[in-house]
């Protein structure tokens, strides 16, 4: 796959053909384990000035031109990441122990996976990815926004119902406006809210419609309506924290072990809201 910066890229490091002065250069973020020369220097969005080695950055990327396309520059190749970003990602792009991501905060390494797919640094892409994938839970707006725009819809459909009670603007503001997304997430939510009203009226009707007159309903009724949210939204966030189950479980059915009946109509009841949660279609799927 070649990137669509290359064209770009090659210019800018094809405006000076001179050769690094003989002034001292930025050194190498890996520091004295690498013993390669500095023969480009980048520029981050920043102003930090980062040694680089074009071999390095043809061999362990797709995303940058090839050796044989440029020429070393004495002026830096200005670049859109943060200094931070730049350097984190170039230690990617040498033989030698990757760093670890745990102890970066989620920003620095949603950055780092945003410029590693950008310029398809592979070792730093399934880095940030495998780490996104196993704490996506604890950012699922961010998670989501990766997850829909690098094609990972695994990660989308683990995270897309910690949303649910995100607002709109927020969807907007974190995806930058990703239309795509915006529309999956508006219509993925649009159906669970359906879901939810769907919870409150069928168990509405069990309340309101009595078969046959027994007193063991309207106790099963009483301890169960203290668990069920009283409006859509509420429901709509026990969905989202995964805890309709709790509505859902038998701790008052025994209640109605004496009437076949009204076992039946409880019975119904979950199965139904159980069904209509199971066929709600996965986030992936509205893409």
């Amino acid at each position: 796959m070649i990137s669509p910066n290359l064209p770009k890229l090659a210019s800018e490091l094809n405006s000076d053909a001179s050769c690094l002065t003989s002034q001292e250069s930025p050194s190498c973020p890996v520091g004295s384990e690498c013993i390669l020369p500095v023969d480009l220097v980048l520029q981050s969005s920043d102003g930090k000035l980062i040694g680089a080695h074009r071999t390095n950055m043809e061999h362990f990327s797709d995303g940058f031109p090839t050796c044989d396309s440029v020429t070393s520059t004495s002026e830096p190749v200005p670049l859109t990441e943060d200094g931070e970003t730049l350097t984190l990602l170039l230690r990617f792009m040498h033989k030698h122990k990757y760093p670890g991501l745990t102890p970066m905060d989620a920003a620095s390494i949603f950055a780092l996976a945003e410029a590693a797919e950008k310029y398809m640094v592979y070792s730093a892409m399934a880095s940030s990815h495998a780490y996104i994938e196993h704490n996506c839970k604890e950012h699922p707006v961010l998670s989501l926004c990766y997850a829909v725009k690098f094609d990972y819809p695994a990660i989308a459909d683990a995270v897309s119902s910690l949303t649910l009670l995100v607002s709109l603007e927020e969807i907007q503001r974190l995806s930058i406006s990703n239309h795509r997304l915006v529309y999956a997430w508006f219509r993925y939510r649009e159906v669970y809210l359906s879901v939810a009203t769907s919870i409150l009226d069928r168990y509405a009707t069990g309340a309101r419609v009595k078969e046959h007159d027994c007193p063991f309903w309207d106790r099963y009724l009483k301890g169960t309506a203290a668990k069920i949210p009283p409006t859509s939204t509420e429901t709509l966030k026990s969905i989202a924290d995964e805890g309709i189950e709790k509505i859902l479980d038998d701790e008052y059915v025994q209640i109605l072990k004496s009437c076949d009946t009204c076992r039946d109509r409880e019975t119904g009841w979950r199965a139904h809201t159980r069904k209509r949660i199971l066929q709600a279609p996965k986030f992936s799927e509205l893409l």
